[in-house]
C-alpha cells in the first residue's frame, strides 16, 4: 500500500514513485523478450551498439498480446491503483504493458524537448480519470530517455475542461493553444528556439501559472521501479544522450464509467 508520504505527494503532484514494485526475476525475463525481439526484428544485438541503428523501434504488439509483461501488475502496483482509482473502480486488464524503446542518439545533447507533449486521454471533470504508470526494466539515468513531465499541469487541464462546453471534446491542439495563451512559460515549453537554458527554465526554474506551480520533471529509476501519474500530467518523450537504451514499460488504466452511466 502507499505510504503515507506517497499518497501526500501523488495528492500534490499526481505523481509517485513505487520503488521496486517489479520482482527483479520477473523484469529481466521481460527484458530478455525485447532484446530478443529487437534481434529478430531489427537486427539490434544488446552487446552490439554498432547495431542499435533505429532509434525508437515499435511493434512490440505481438509480446504485450501473449502476455509478456503480465508481471506489470504486480501486487504493489495493483494495490496502489486500488488505492487511487478505488478498488471497483477499474478492471484488471488481459494483458499488461506495451515497451517504450529510446536508443542513445550518436553526439547529441541533451535538452527539455518542445515537441509531442501530450496527455493520456482528458476525462471529464472528475480529479482522476486514469493512471499512467511507467515501469523500468533498465536503469535509466538523467539524459537516457525517460519520459519528461510537467507536474502541476493536470490542474490545468482540468481547469479547461471544466471551462469547455460538455458536449463538446476537448481535443489535444486545442488544450494545448488554450494553455499557452495563459503564460510564456508554457508557451516557450512548446516553442523549438535555442535561446536561453532550457534545462534551467523548465526543469530548475519552473513556473506559477493560475497560481499553480509547474516545473519539467525527468522520469528516472532502477530495474522494477514503477512511477504512477495522473494521465492527465502532459508529458512527452525524450532524447537519450547517454550509452545505453531506455527500455520502459508503459499501462494506462482508466476509471470504469459509475453504473447507469455510458
Amino acid at each position: 500500500m502507499l505510504s503515507n508520504a506517497q499518497r501526500q505527494q501523488f495528492d500534490r503532484l499526481s505523481i509517485v514513485r513505487l520503488p521496486q514494485a517489479i520482482a527483479l526475476p520477473d523484469v529481466t525475463a521481460m527484458c530478455d523478450q525485447v532484446w530478443e525481439l529487437l534481434s529478430g526484428t531489427h537486427g539490434i544485438k544488446r552487446d552490439d551498439p554498432m547495431s542499435w541503428t533505429v532509434e525508437k523501434p515499435w511493434h512490440f504488439q505481438t509480446l504485450s498480446r501473449a502476455g509478456v509483461f503480465n508481471a506489470m501488475g504486480s501486487s504493489p502496483v495493483t494495490t496502489a491503483l486500488d488505492e487511487l482509482l478505488g478498488t471497483e473502480n477499474w478492471r484488471r486488464p488481459k494483458v499488461w504493458g506495451r515497451p517504450l524503446v529510446t536508443f542513445p542518439e550518436v553526439n547529441a545533447a541533451w535538452e527539455v524537448p518542445s515537441t509531442s507533449w501530450h496527455t493520456d486521454g482528458v476525462g471529464g471533470e472528475e480529479d482522476l480519470h486514469a493512471v499512467t504508470a511507467f515501469a523500468f526494466l533498465a536503469p535509466t539515468a538523467p539524459g537516457g530517455g525517460g519520459t519528461v513531465v510537467v507536474t502541476g499541469s493536470h490542474h490545468l487541464v482540468r481547469q479547461s475542461i471544466a471551462a469547455s462546453p460538455a458536449d463538446t471534446p476537448l481535443h489535444s491542439s486545442e488544450l494545448k493553444a488554450r494553455l499557452a495563451s495563459r503564460h510564456v512559460w508554457l508557451r516557450d515549453l512548446w516553442t523549438r528556439s535555442s535561446a536561453g537554458d532550457r534545462t534551467r527554465r523548465f526543469l530548475h526554474d519552473g513556473a506559477v501559472v493560475d497560481g499553480v506551480p509547474l516545473h519539467v520533471v525527468e522520469l528516472t529509476g532502477d530495474p522494477g521501479d514503477v512511477v504512477l501519474m495522473n494521465s492527465r500530467l502532459l508529458h512527452a518523450p525524450a532524447p537519450n544522450v547517454l550509452d545505453a537504451p531506455r527500455m520502459m514499460l508503459v499501462h494506462i488504466t482508466g476509471r470504469e464509467p459509475e453504473s447507469g452511466t455510458t
